[in-house]
């Protein structure tokens, strides 16, 4: 054999054998690719399990806060129909409220009535009064509160009544300091009803209880008016 022919079929050998090696290399990497891929995904699948329960609670937690939002919604939709609703109701007639006389201190209602019975409103007067009386039976105006209930009642011409509650003057104010004027118009009451005897007696217990009153003039004229009916 030339030396020539010995290196090519030398040179063809390495050749052979070069190409032999690189193509385990190859195979060994796609291997470990292979193996290495797998790893992943063994991996993932462990982790999977820990990601899907916190993924779970997460939508669990964002469908919770969800359907409580869809719910105030509806409650507030709910809300705007029903004043829409109310709106399309007709609204109530006013009524009038029956008028009361407010309750003021003592005072101030007794000046209210007794200056109502000086303009001649007798109903507003009244009032007034039966409010005081009512509030504040026993205050040191009540006998005059009751005896200008009384005068509305006479100034109307409504005899009866003002005889009514002059004797209350006399039966719940014994004491008091319109006893003597309730007296003297009770016998006015009388004489106007046409009763002599019954204001004659009135006069002169009048008279005879009260002789130091600045009323004992009035209750003498009219004393001498009603003799001149017998």
């Amino acid at each position: 054999m030339s030396l020539s022919r010995f290196f090519f079929v030398l040179l063809s050998v390495s050749l052979l054998f070069l190409s032999a090696c690189s193509s385990s290399e190859k195979v060994d990497v796609a291997s470990l690719n292979q193996e290495y891929e797998q790893k992943q995904d063994a991996q993932d699948e462990q982790m999977t399990p820990t990601l899907y329960k916190e993924l779970k609670a997460n939508l669990k937690k964002q469908n919770l806060e969800n359907r409580q939002l869809l719910i105030e919604m509806s409650n507030l939709r709910d809300k705007m129909i029903e004043l829409e609703k109310m709106q399309d109701q007709p609204k109530p007639l006013k009524v009038n409220p029956v008028t009361k006389t407010p309750v003021y201190d003592p005072k101030t209602l007794y000046k209210i009535g007794y200056r109502a019975i000086k303009q001649k409103k007798f109903n507003e007067a009244r009032n007034s009064f039966n409010t005081f009386l009512k509030e504040y039976p026993r205050h040191a105006l009540a006998d005059n509160a009751l005896y200008w209930t009384g005068e509305s009642y006479y100034a109307q011409k409504q005899y009866k009544r003002a005889l009514h509650y002059f004797t209350r003057v006399q039966v719940e104010y014994p004491a008091g300091n319109k006893v003597p004027d309730s007296i003297l118009k009770k016998g006015y009451a009388y004489y106007s009803l046409g009763r002599a005897d019954e204001a004659k007696k009135e006069l002169i217990d009048m008279l005879r209880e009260y002789p130091q009153s600045s009323l004992r003039p009035l209750a003498e004229k009219m004393l001498q008016r009603v003799g001149s009916l017998h």
